[in-house]
């Protein structure tokens, strides 16, 4: 796997699963969400363990292997600190509230017994942590900002927030086993640190990319403004009224102030362009010595670092 293709990976499987488990009952929604984290446990272990041809008959095929369960699994990842405690914790819950599932009969009709409701209502993604997963695949226009997981009163959603954010957590665990492009498949590596430094500076850049073609837009369309108020002004005549912006303009003198305003907010998306325009700055050795406070000195400091990195690990 590339490391620059893996946010885009990861975005894509995040939205096959929340298609999967849209509009199925509580039961398979459980299931098939509890399923899927039985896997990813599975395959980060099996790349952080020794492999052999035979691994899956050995260690989880059959009712014999040691870490056939979901269990297990999970034992094993905590003690080989592939996953954090607060995961372990969160983990065995949602075990537990799958076993309810299994067993309990009221489900298959529809109705989730008292008890499984607990369970599910007490799930709690640690503080911060919590990120929805529109956030990873685009559809962000009506995201609630607001929202908190930990206070959801439907216990299915309740579940799910869960099973998201155990979901992410384990795919990206991947980037601590990333595999050696053109090398055998059961061959594994920790990314050197450049990598994880280049990733971060790509991401920023796409990020100041796209807030400078807006920025660029603001500024043009503040200074079509101002000569379109200018050539107002010009031919403004007393009793003469103008709407801008929803306002009645009636007088020359609140025409001069909106001309000013205008000034000001070009000024403004000016300044800000010039600390995310990379146009005048050029990458050097010093760049940390001078210090920088603007979003393309931070890419280039990146990219400064990155290499510095790359020297070091040769």
């Amino acid at each position: 796997m590339i490391l620059t293709d893996f946010g885009k990976d990861f975005a894509q499987w995040l939205k096959i699963v929340k298609d999967e488990i849209e509009g199925a009952n509580s039961r398979s929604v459980v299931i098939v969400c509890t399923s899927i984290l039985d896997t990813q446990l599975e395959n980060l272990l099996k790349k952080a363990l020794y492999i052999d041809k035979d691994i899956d008959n050995k260690l989880f095929l059959g009712g014999n292997a040691i870490l056939s369960s979901l269990s297990s699994k999970i034992t094993m990842s905590y003690y080989m600190q592939i996953i954090s405690e607060d995961e372990k914790k969160l983990l065995d819950a949602v075990r537990k509230i799958r076993n309810k599932f299994a067993h309990e009969i009221n489900v298959s009709k529809g109705k989730i017994s008292d008890s499984i409701k607990d369970s599910c209502l007490n799930l709690s993604i640690p503080k911060g942590m919590y990120v929805p997963i529109d956030v990873f695949i685009g559809d962000i226009n009506n995201l609630d900002l607001s929202y908190n997981p930990n206070v959801e009163k439907d216990p299915i959603k309740r579940f799910v927030n869960t099973f998201f954010y155990l979901s992410q957590c384990l795919f990206l665990h991947n980037l601590e086993f990333m595999e050696v492009s053109g090398e055998e498949k059961s061959t594994y590596f920790t990314p050197k640190p450049y990598e994880f430094i280049e990733l971060f500076r790509d991401l920023l850049q796409k990020q100041n990319d796209f807030i400078e073609e807006h920025l660029r837009k603001c500024k043009k369309k503040a200074k079509e403004d101002i000569k379109a108020l200018k050539n107002m002004l010009a031919d403004f005549q007393d009793g003469d009224i103008i709407t801008y912006r929803n306002e009645e303009i009636n007088s020359k003198e609140r025409l001069n102030e909106c001309i000013e305003i205008l000034k000001e907010e070009y000024q403004k998306f000016d300044k800000e362009l010039k600390h995310r325009t990379m146009d005048d700055i050029g990458i050097e050795e010093n760049i940390f010595e001078d210090g920088f406070d603007n979003t393309c000195a931070s890419i280039i400091a990146l990219t400064v670092l990155a290499e510095k990195l790359k020297r070091i690990s040769k």
